[in-house]
């Protein structure tokens, strides 16, 4: 979550397809300047996975990529990176004998489906379904093409592209330094210095001296059919060739919060626990359920589950069990039972005897990992005692009834067991036979 480190970024070299901020790939090239103060940026980025989200009220399916929680290329792969810990749990499963076809992520539909297998969780796929961390550079574009937009300064242009893309822009900068200097052979601003405007003219101020100063512009190409070491090239071109006019001026002594551009933002990690919100919004498997690579994490990393449910006098878990009885809502959660982390949860009627996820009383199959349900007589008697012990039964049952309203969505009646229901959260599978419900299936 850098400034580039220039001789560092060549030297960790990889190669990686950049993600589409600008649309010059589609044109296959373009002329412009790299913002002068803002500079070139790196980040390391994992592949893109699916997301459900909510949005307007509306579910939809969303291509994500996570920043890695490593900074630098010794950092990676990185123990308290979910998405980093996400290839390694893969591999594992393949070496214990799991079916590399079986579907770990899925979401959306028709033309928008995106399918990622454990073999593609591994890195064993393509390159557009491998998850592992690629380098990228990062920088604000100020292209040519807008020079006759009035609106032109207040506009830039994300460009990421792969270390290539890096490597090139580098390599022209440091061409130019060799010929005319090291302070008018660089295309961003030095340290110590600040960009000015006198009389028209760009100048370089230290608080002292004023330095007259023009940054060059590039020309960017991009052949989508080369080999990746060849995808992208970058050379100067002769600044009378691209005059500098008001607006790009103005756009170049604009800075991120003028542009509304946020490089720290753009190019810092994502969090954990925005990665396993992504994770589990599309976990789609029956046999690896989510919880088995959550409890792989949390265990690999050394990180605490349910942190970020505590409030902000909680400095750790056993505190949030010491809550005296003035607290209205802590002390009925933890009354539950005493390994359950989600302590908003209405009481079990089924525990799942796979991976321990508590159903209500009418499902046959469980909402989290789709194994079959003992009858609730055969269930734990753990949650029968809470049953007798519970003061606050009666709010805990119109509780679920209100959830049981709050779930009344559109319902599917099953083709294959003929049931109504509601389909599974994360599978979309019927809650009473565990068959797919699929588009011919009647919705009401």
């Amino acid at each position: 979550m850098s400034k580039v480190n220039r001789a560092k970024f060549k030297q960790d070299s990889i190669y990686g397809k950049g993600a589409k901020f600008s649309g010059w790939k589609d044109k296959g090239e373009t002329t412009g300047w790299i913002h002068p103060t803002i500079g070139l940026w790196e980040r390391w980025i994992h592949g893109s996975v699916p997301s459900v989200e909510e949005r307007d009220g509306k579910t939809e399916m969303r291509r994500r990529r996570c920043n890695c929680i490593g900074r630098a290329k010794e950092d990676i792969p990185n123990d308290g990176c979910p998405m980093c810990q996400l290839q390694e749990f893969a591999s594992m499963k393949l070496n214990e004998g799991a079916d590399g076809d079986e579907v770990i992520l899925e979401a959306g539909s028709n033309k928008d489906r995106v399918v990622l297998d454990l073999n593609d969780l591994a890195g064993k796929g393509n390159f557009r379904t491998d998850p592992k961390v690629k380098g990228e550079v990062c920088f604000a574009w100020i292209a040519k093409e807008k020079d006759d937009d009035e609106d032109a300064g207040k506009k830039v242009e994300i460009i990421t592209g792969p270390h290539t893309l890096g490597e090139r822009i580098l390599e022209v900068i440091e061409e130019q330094v060799t010929a005319r200097g090291e302070m008018a052979g660089d295309c961003e601003v030095p340290e110590g210095f600040e960009l000015k405007l006198r009389k028209g003219k760009l100048v370089l101020s230290d608080g002292d001296d004023e330095i007259p100063w023009q940054p060059y512009p590039f020309k960017l190409k991009y052949k989508e059919e080369a080999q990746p070491a060849s995808k992208y090239s970058a050379m100067k071109v002769d600044s009378d060739l691209c005059p500098l006019t008001p607006a790009i001026i103005e756009t170049m002594l604009s800075d991120e919060d003028d542009l509304d551009v946020g490089m720290e933002k753009l190019c810092g990690p994502t969090e954990v626990d925005k990665q396993l919100t992504i994770l589990e919004s599309s976990w789609d498997s029956r046999t690896i359920p989510y919880e088995e690579f959550a409890e792989f994490f949390f265990e690999k990393s050394g990180k605490k589950r349910g942190k970020a449910k505590k409030t902000d006098d909680d400095d750790d878990e056993p505190k949030a069990k010491k809550k005296t009885d003035d607290d209205d809502d802590e002390p009925k959660a933890k009354k539950k039972t005493d390994d359950d982390d989600s302590s908003d949860e209405k009481p079990a009627k089924i525990h799942c005897p796979e991976c321990g996820f508590k159903n209500k009383a009418d499902t046959k199959f469980c909402s989290q990992c789709g194994s079959k349900l003992r009858k609730a007589d055969d269930d734990e008697p753990k949650a029968k005692k809470k049953v007798d012990d519970d003061d606050d039964e009666p709010k805990a049952k119109k509780k679920k009834a209100d959830d049981d309203d709050d779930q009344k969505v559109k319902k599917i009646k099953c083709k294959d067991c003929g049931a109504l229901v509601v389909p599974m959260k994360n599978s979309g599978r019927c809650p009473e036979c565990g068959e797919k419900l699929g588009e011919d299936d009647v919705p009401y």
